[in-house]
């Protein structure tokens, strides 16, 4: 918990789930000071495709290859600009919220079927949530007036272009 000394340290921790899920290692994240305790982590997400693990803490976010276990990159965030990463910032959350219904028929988003065939999968909305009060800040139902939704997959963050600003990455 935030504010509360971690005595389980500071890190990505890796468990190997066909073994009991037995401690395996930990991969470091960021540095903290002796003098001060390890930031909350605000979400987390993995891409098994680029091997990339991303963590969200207050204020900034960071990509870690899995496979060479560093950091690939990393960005601090003012949520509320007023030119300071603090507590006064609001920890938003983006998330794709699934439609797993079709016609009233569940999908599980594994039988999804090929050849130009809607899907359940792809019927998400995209959303932005106000991490301290639950209120919505704003939800995309389609990325285009083509689109039909966005698929239930995860999405990821990070300044794609390199303009100094956050984008969103999302499966449509």
């Amino acid at each position: 918990l935030e504010g509360s000394p971690d005595a389980n340290g500071n890190g990505i921790v890796v468990l190997d789930a066909r073994n009991h899920y037995n401690f395996v290692k930990r991969i470091p994240t960021w540095d903290v000071p002796a003098a001060r305790n390890p930031e909350q982590v605000a979400g987390v997400t993995a891409s098994p495709e680029l091997n990339m693990i991303y963590v969200a803490a207050r204020g900034r976010l960071g990509a870690f290859d899995l496979s060479t276990e560093r950091k690939a990159w990393e960005g601090v965030y003012d949520g509320n600009c007023d030119g300071k990463v603090d507590d006064l910032d609001s920890p938003n959350i983006v998330f794709v919220s699934g439609n797993v219904f079709v016609n009233g028929v569940g999908s599980n988003c594994q039988s999804a079927s090929g050849g130009g065939a809607t899907s359940g999968c792809h019927t998400g909305v995209l959303r932005m949530l106000d991490g301290r009060t639950g209120q919505e800040i704003w939800a995309l139902d389609k990325a285009s007036p083509t689109s039909i939704g966005f698929a239930g997959e995860r999405g990821a963050l990070g300044d794609v272009d390199g303009d100094g600003r956050m984008d969103i990455l999302a499966v449509t």
